[in-house]
């Protein structure tokens, strides 16, 4: 399933590199999606749902253990910004 890297951050990196370590024969496959088109799209077909998505706050949260401990990542956004 699609998803967005990081949303946990108030500051988000502008840009994104991935790079492949070691390539498989098989599987590893990734689909990208235009994240913009897609919310010109839904503000033309769906302008309350892209109303509601772009004016109401919600809270990402990123939680877990690292090699420095317990950490807990908040931030409150509209899901489109």
């Amino acid at each position: 399933p699609l998803h967005s890297d990081l949303v946990q951050y108030r500051r988000k990196p502008q840009l994104q590199v991935l790079h492949c370590i070691a390539q498989s024969t098989s599987g590893g496959d990734s689909t990208f999606a235009d994240g913009l088109a897609a919310t010109e799209r839904l503000r033309a077909t769906h302008p309350q749902d892209y109303a509601l998505l772009s004016g109401e706050d919600t809270v990402f949260v990123d939680r877990g253990v690292d090699e420095c401990g317990r950490f807990e990542l908040r931030h409150h956004a509209p899901v489109i910004e």
